[in-house]
């Protein structure tokens, strides 16, 4: 256990010392989580085999009816599959980090995943694979709410009373649970898929892309496409940038991809068939940059039994 925390410790020292490393009190707080977790829940590959980590997927999507290919494509990333070394079941598992509640099973959080698209297309995908798996382990982090103060006396101040706050609360900050979808979940899981892809090619064809407005402003956000829905914008502005086409030149379906255009068919347009592929432009968001940081912390520490035999 002791190693593994100097090991965090020293990712953390490298991210730091980087130029074009991530923000300093970001940092901190992965560091600290990364601290917690391993204190929280053991060393991992103490209690799991890690098969795989940051594996992606491009599978069919086949007729839930007839099992044909229907020439569409989905794909996704698992960010981890483990096998739990006491009962021999492989479980895919997701790290979520959130800014809500995890202590309540019963919350907001918790519940979504009872519906939620993306579990069921990892399992879809693992059975598809042809590989048996006890379901989506689904690993929470809670985000820290805890603000650096004067008192803290620098960064590494903040971070102790952080790490101390962790420590004595350690359920408030993670929590998890295994999210299990049965044969007639996961056949209506790809019934959804193949819907939608209809609807797209519809679309494709007649040109209609209809607006729902519903979701301009959803989360209390501005959607970055408004400028161009409200006529304030269009796609020759300089910030669109086209986006590239997939290497292997199959356009494939992801859970953003679907949830896109189940939000809005017009933000879907734009984001994804606008100019062949869609444009994009370059955007900050604190809540993807925290969650990238954390899983690069969360593959070295499932990562930590591998390490060790390279050091050795």
């Amino acid at each position: 256990m002791d190693s593994l925390i100097e090991r965090i410790d020293s990712f953390w020292a490298d991210l730091d010392a980087r130029t074009d490393g991530p923000d300093e009190l970001m940092n901190v707080k992965c560091r600290e989580l990364a601290r917690g977790y391993v204190e929280y829940w053991g060393d991992p590959v103490e209690q799991f085999e890690v098969e795989e980590i940051e594996v992606g997927f491009k599978l069919p999507i086949l007729d839930p009816e007839t099992g044909e290919d229907t020439g569409e494509w989905y794909q996704g990333f698992f960010d981890k599959v483990l096998v739990h070394k006491e009962d021999g079941v492989r479980y895919v598992m997701d790290h979520k980090t959130s800014g809500e509640a995890i202590d309540d099973f019963a919350s907001g959080f918790w519940r979504r995943w009872d519906v939620n698209s993306q579990s069921s297309l990892y399992q879809l995908a693992m059975k598809q694979l042809g590989t048996d798996v006890g379901g989506l382990l689904v690993d929470a982090i809670k985000k820290p709410g805890i603000r650096p103060t004067k008192k803290d006396g620098g960064i590494e101040g903040y971070g102790k009373r952080l790490q101390e706050n962790i420590a004595a609360n350690p359920e408030k900050y993670y929590a998890r649970q295994t999210s299990v979808r049965d044969e007639e979940q996961l056949l209506e899981a790809l019934g959804d898929m193949h819907s939608v892809s209809l609807d797209v090619g519809q679309k494709r064809n007649n040109g209609r892309w209809h607006k729902n407005t519903t979701s301009c402003f959803a989360y209390g956000t501005a959607c970055k496409f408004l400028g161009i829905c409200s006529g304030m914008g269009d796609l020759d502005d300089p910030w669109w940038v086209k986006k590239d086409a997939p290497e292997d030149g199959i356009r494939a379906w992801s859970n953003s991809r679907i949830n896109t255009y189940l939000t809005c068919p017009k933000k879907y347009y734009y984001e994804y068939e606008a100019m062949g592929h869609g444009v994009t432009k370059q955007e900050t968001s604190e809540s993807l940059a925290f969650g990238s940081l954390f899983h690069s912390y969360m593959d070295m520490i499932y990562g930590s039994e591998e390490s060790d035999q390279e050091q050795g």
